[in-house]
């Protein structure tokens, strides 16, 4: 790998090139063979002949033989992009000319090599390496490094390296009575020059001791911290050895020190300067090192600081630099930390009671402090855990959550940022900007004692002219961009600091991914600001790419500048808008005919450029000048069908390659293009989208900022709470996707701040959103709001105006989250009765259902007790008031009923059973079909949903397929708005993905297990953007489905999904109301008939018996005239040439008793029936035992003794059966010698 102005190219994965020059980042279009430079004005050596860049004729093109594809690379590292000299020398001695003769200097970065803005998550700097070392003033760095010479000399005096064997841990440590003096402090707070170490928490130093519980925490290998202790220390006397024989490399293998790599580092800097250049963060070593040669070093820490060191030493434009002005020169060059400045407010204190102590003291403080200090936490998490402990806020989480937020976002403040103290609602005390000294847990302070230290500049005191509402209840938040505006007006003097207006890190992000991919989607639920995300990006990127246009780039929303600017950047052409929508096609986005009438008075169709084309030629004439096309719902078009073959030309790689369209015509889309689009996950998950898309853009998501709503409050609702709450709730049953965003409550951009308009929001938008969300479920709704607003029985929802007050917003409690209806639990057969339930009128006339009857028999008693009584069906009824649960009595658990299904079906679908066991452990039959149904569809998103072609007829503003002459002049005469036209829609509304979304539907409001029913409601969605379900009849759809290669795939879903469908519901007749019952019944006769059938097809299969279903013994009983008089149907019958032996499977438990006259009487007949002359009759009984039992017989003698007929009867233990594949091959074994034939 090469340093400075050599050039490094590196494949990654999927083919590309990338190449790392002069400390940029570019992709590579290799040369095809030959260099063309342009007629005239360029002097760019280009690679491919449709580059929007070559313009003049072509004739006068100057093209240049490129046989090993390396001009470009010469001519860059001949010399600087700065040095003209050096580049024309190079093109001299090359003859690399233009047109004009001019020589040759540059790289095409639209052709050739494309700038990236980063690679493998390294943000390119700003500026060219040569250029920065040329602008950088090494005389700025003279007094730090002396700073941090003295600092170096002091640790070194009050730490002897040869004191290192027998220091104590108390003189090492953090956390102990006298921590300031320890080696930890030193390190992290008492050397602010040197390399830092801030931030993160205590484990960087291996061993700590938590004060505030007197605990010491070390890593889990040791037994305690004086063995922990003697090995890091032993550790760190090894680190120094080794530093001094030189062998930097070796420090990694020092398993001791292994988990603090910037404390060792930093030690080894102070001990031995020099040895490694100042940094203690391991990537931000590796993204310098990939900066200054290209290399993505995934290096232990050491051995990246080798590499760093070996790499700068290469680099002869450092010599004589000390390791310290590297240092700074390389975070002023390519500062690998994230950009922008956080601006918090802070309230020093109730009506700041210690602002003066701050402003002395030079720091802002919080309180909390039962919490201790928060250096001493191992992580967030740990940090979190322990505030939840010592501040309970009566068990409401979401206020526990959002404190704990201010607290860990105050010590998250890094130096540079901002602090505004404030007092109440509108006085602005000062402005602090964070020093090096950072966040610091104060002991001389008896309260307040979490505290950040600022250099604080009175210059902003002032008034606000309208009061922050929120400031009231919140102690640490966010300064939006407008709001310090706002504040930056009111400044009497100039202050001390710089005009800093806080960088919009959303923005910027938004603006890296474009500047990658080029087009990236906006993607989160609804409310939650992508549509004004997008407006405020469109005129902030392009005003700072466009200062001539002097637009404000932070107009405030809505105002009168902010529609000027939209307007004045719509004029230009620089911003398009589009909403895509179902009906939306390739004929309005990129050109289609379209009817116009003609010089006869009749119909003409005429091409018409689309809307992306347009901006696209727009773009091409000015390829100077930005361009950036907003596309709204971009997930409701059918991406294919509008971009058809120009997806390919969104890559960033193919921009400004010509193609050919369907018309003949030439199209290119050109580097300036720019594509930004947004999507609700509420109507199709980002997995739903076409594959080709998600590859060609990036994706960036927004969730609900309960931030904004913080502190802001309506009556005694905290509109932050109350939407953490809510959502909460929401994630918990359907998944983030489906949140409530932000804005449903900032109508206008403001917070509403009246409880008339609450209650109108929430009942008018959110309210319709969660009844979308819970399919009209009201026990979900109820778990959504409470009870005191969902009334689950009436089916009504009362106003969030009509709650109870002083109960909050929502209804319920978190405790009450959790909870589900009564359940009751009989067996097979079996007969309770259950007291005490509370039916509503639905569940009184439902149990009359014939339908429900034929399964179990329900029934009423005054005095509100149910009369329950099992047949042979096993699964779950849920009335509104009680989940009536039949589980099996011979069959083992609800689990094993799955695998007989499973098995009687001959799927053999269970492919993750012990994952499965697992996880349905103690699930009802229902939610366990639910839970094997949504794993199969989530298998068939993540493969992608089957399309197929449907033929589509309707009228269209442009020709699409065939126009329908007839049509169009018997309906359309003399109109020119609409073409009657017939085309071919590739499309995912098939009965295959009908039939899962039908089925998903059902899961989603029947399921009663929490996650099952989340994870069915989210991928019912997800179904429901690509296929609709009304009018589904299920039974007329499995009739029709055919299985073929292009979806064997989907025949495991359609299997639990048919299971569901055809057992899910009754619905009552009797009521008017036609209330479906969610229900989910087996009949185990009929299943352990068809269990029974497949045991026999496997255990007989390659014997030549042919195992065969329920068929009518013809002619078996007759009448007297010689007609049928009744039907003999075994359930299976064993065929082997004219043998045929009938089988009876009886789902009894015969272990402990005989069998039946009944069940005899019964096989003798079928045995007689079936008999052969050759042989005496046999039939055969299987039914269902606990345990092994031996096969026995039982033999029909005639009076002289003789056999007459047999019938033996053969046990199965269905759950053993089922789960040992030794007991089932034994079964096979078993049954291979009794039935057949010798």
């Amino acid at each position: 790998m090469g340093t400075g102005l050599s050039v490094t190219v590196n494949e990654t994965p999927d083919g590309r090139h990338i190449v790392h020059y002069d400390g940029q980042s570019y992709e590579l279009t290799p040369s095809s063979g030959e260099v063309i430079c342009p007629a005239s004005d360029g002097v760019a050596l280009h690679h491919s002949r449709n580059c929007t860049h070559m313009g003049g004729y072509e004739e006068r093109w100057r093209v240049y033989p490129d046989p090993e594809g390396d001009l470009w690379r010469r001519l860059l590292e001949a010399a600087s992009a700065d040095d003209a000299q050096g580049r024309h020398a190079f093109a001299e001695g090359t003859g690399l000319r233009n047109g004009a003769g001019r020589p040759v200097s540059k790289v095409c970065q639209t052709c050739t090599l494309v700038p990236l803005t980063s690679v493998d998550n390294f943000t390119t700097p700003a500026k060219a390496l040569s250029k920065a070392l040329a602008e950088f003033d090494r005389n700025t760095c003279a007094s730090r490094i002396t700073e941090a010479e003295a600092e170096v000399s002091q640790v070194v005096r009050d730490f002897p390296l040869d004191a290192w064997p027998t220091m104590h841990l108390e003189r090492y440590a953090l956390g102990t009575d006298v921590y300031k003096d320890s080696f930890c402090y030193r390190m992290e707070f008492g050397t602010p020059e040197l390399c830092s170490m801030r931030g993160g928490h205590a484990g960087k130093h291996i061993i700590y001791r938590r004060k505030k519980e007197a605990t010491w925490r070390y890593p889990s290998e040791y037994d305690n911290e004086q063995e922990a202790w003697e090995k890091v220390r032993a550790g760190f006397v090894k680190a120094f050895e080794t530093m001094r024989a030189g062998h930097l490399t070796d420090i990694d293998a020092i398993d001791s020190l292994r988990p603090g790599p910037a404390l060792t580092a930093k030690a080894i800097s102070c001990y031995l300067p020099g040895a490694l250049l100042p940094i203690t963060s391991r990537d931000h070593v590796r993204a310098f090192i990939f900066h200054l040669s290209g290399e993505s070093a995934h290096l232990d820490a050491f051995a990246a600081h080798d590499r760093l060191k070996q790499v700068i030493d290469d680099d002869k434009r450092f010599d004589g630099w000390h390791p310290y002005e590297i240092g700074i020169f390389l975070y002023d060059w390519a500062d690998p930390r994230p950009a922008g400045t956080t601006i918090l407010k802070v309230a020093p204190g109730e009506n700041a009671r210690f602002w003066d102590e701050c402003l002395s003291g030079g720091y802002i403080c919080i309180g909390w402090e039962d919490v201790g200090d928060l250096t001493e936490f191992g992580s967030e998490d740990e940090f979190r855990a322990a505030f939840a402990e010592a501040y309970n806020y009566k068990g409401n989480k979401s206020k526990i959550s959002a404190k704990a937020n201010e607290v860990w976002r105050l010590y998250q403040l890094k130096p540079g940022d901002l602090v505004v103290a404030n007092r109440g609602t509108r006085e602005v005390l000062a402005v602090g900007t964070v020093n090096q000294e950072g966040y610091r847990w104060r002991d001389d302070r008896s309260e307040y004692q979490h505290t950040v230290s600022v250099n604080w500049d009175t210059g902003y005191a002032q008034t606000l002219p309208e009061p922050q509402k929120s400031w009231a209840t919140v102690t640490v938040a966010k300064v939006p961009a407008e709001l310090w505006k706002s504040l930056r007006k009111g400044v009497v003097i100039d202050p001390v600091g710089p005009a800093i207006v806080p960088a919009e890190k959303l923005l910027t992000d938004i603006a890296e991914l474009l500047a990658r991919k080029k087009q990236v989607v906006l993607y989160g639920p609804p409310g939650t600001g992508k549509t004004y995300t997008s407006l405020r990006f469109a005129i902030w990127w392009l005003a700072t790419r466009m200062p001539e246009t002097e637009l404000d780039p932070l107009a405030d929303y809505g105002t009168a500048g902010f529609r000027r600017a939209l307007d004045a950047l719509q004029d230009g052409g620089h911003l398009t808008q589009v909403t895509f929508h179902p009906a939306y096609g390739y004929e309005d986005f990129i050109e289609g005919f379209r009817p116009v009438e003609g010089g006869d008075g009749g119909l003409r169709l005429v091409l018409r450029d689309g809307i992306f084309k347009r901006v696209c030629e727009a773009a091409a004439a000015n390829p100077e000048r930005p361009y950036l096309l907003l596309i709204d719902e971009i997930n409701r078009g059918d991406i294919p069908k509008i971009l058809g073959e120009l997806i390919t030309l969104l890559e960033h790689d193919k921009r400004g390659i010509h193609i050919t369209l369907p018309t003949g015509r030439r199209f290119a889309v050109p580097s300036n293009v720019h594509v930004l689009g947004t999507m609700n996950t509420a109507d199709r998950s980002i997995r739903l989208l076409d594959s080709a898309l998600r590859r060609r853009f990036a994706f960036h998501e927004l969730l609900p900022d309960t931030d904004l709503l913080d502190g802001e409050k309506v009556g005694d609702v905290d509109l932050g709470l109350l939407l953490r709450e809510l959502n909460r709730r929401v994630v918990k049953e359907l998944g983030r996707e489906r949140q409530i965003g932000h804005s449903f409550f900032m109508p206008g951009g403001k917070p509403v701040d009246s409880e008339a308009e609450l209650a109108a929001v929430v009942r008018t938008e959110v309210l319709p959103l969660l009844q979308e969300y819970a399919y009209d479920d009201y026990s979900v709704l109820s778990r959504f709001l409470g009870q005191e607003i969902v009334d689950v029985q009436a089916h009504t929802v009362t106003g969030p105006e009509r709650r109870t007050a002083g109960r909050g917003a929502l209804g319920g409690t978190s405790g009450e989250l959790g909870r589900v209806m009564r359940t009751v639990v009989v067996p097979e057969y079996g007969k309770c009765r259950e007291k005490d339930l509370d039916p509503s009128p639905v569940d009184l006339a439902v149990v009359e259902s014939e339908e429900l009857a034929k399964r179990i028999r329900l029934r009423w008693l005054r005095d509100g007790t149910l009369e329950i009584e099992a047949g042979s069906h096993v699964g779950v009824v849920n009335l509104d008031c009680v989940s009536v649960r039949v589980q099996p009595k011979l069959a083992g658990s609800e689990l094993d009923v799955l695998e007989m299904l499973d098995y009687a079906a001959g799927l053999h679908s269970l492919r993750e059973l012990p994952l499965l066991r697992r996880l349905g452990e103690g699930r009802s039959l229902r939610d366990l079909v639910c839970l094997l149904l949504t794993r199969e569809c989530d298998r068939l998103l993540r493969h992608g949903l089957r399309r197929d072609y449907l033929r589509r007829e309707e009228a269209l503003p442009a020709l699409r397929g065939r126009l329908l002459v007839e049509r169009q002049v018997a309906r359309r005469f003399g109109m020119l708005d609409r073409l009657e036209c017939r085309y071919d829609e590739r499309s995912g509304d098939i009965l295959d993905n009908r039939l899962c979304a039908a089925a998903l539907h059902v899961a989603a409001r029947t399921a009663q297990d929490a996650d099952v029913r989340a994870t069915a409601r989210r991928l019912a969605a997800d179904f429901s953007g690509v296929c609709t379900i009304g009018g589904f009849d299920a039974r007329s759809v499995v009739e029709r489905l055919t299985y073929h290669r292009a979806n064997e795939h989907y025949r495991n879903a359609h299997r639990w999904a048919r299971m569901l469908l055809e057992g899910a519901a009754f619905t009552d007749r009797n009521t008017k109301s036609g209330r479906t019952t969610h229900a989910f019944m087996v009949d185990m006769n009929t299943l352990f008939e068809e269990f029974v059938r497949q045991l026999l097809h496997d255990a007989l299969s390659g014997t030549g018996v042919v195992v065969r279903a329920q068929e009518t013994l013809p002619g078996a009983i007759r009448g007297e005239s010689g007609n049928s008089y009744t039907e003999i149907r075994p359930d299976v019958q064993l065929v082997h040439g004219r043998r045929l032996r009938p089988v009876d499977a009886k789902y009894k438990l015969y272990a402990d008793k005989q069998v039946s006259s009944s069940d005899l009487y019964q096989s003798f007949v079928y045995a007689q029936a079936a008999s052969n002359p050759d042989e005496p009759p046999h039939t055969f009984i299987v039914y269902a035992s606990e345990g092994q039992m031996p096969p026995k017989t039982v033999s029909l003698r005639r009076r002289d003794g003789t056999v007459a007929a047999r019938v033996t009867y053969v046990a199965v233990d269905i759950p053993r059966v089922l789960r040992d594949e030794t007991a089932r091959h034994a079964w096979f074994g078993e049954a291979r010698t009794l039935m057949t034939p010798e």
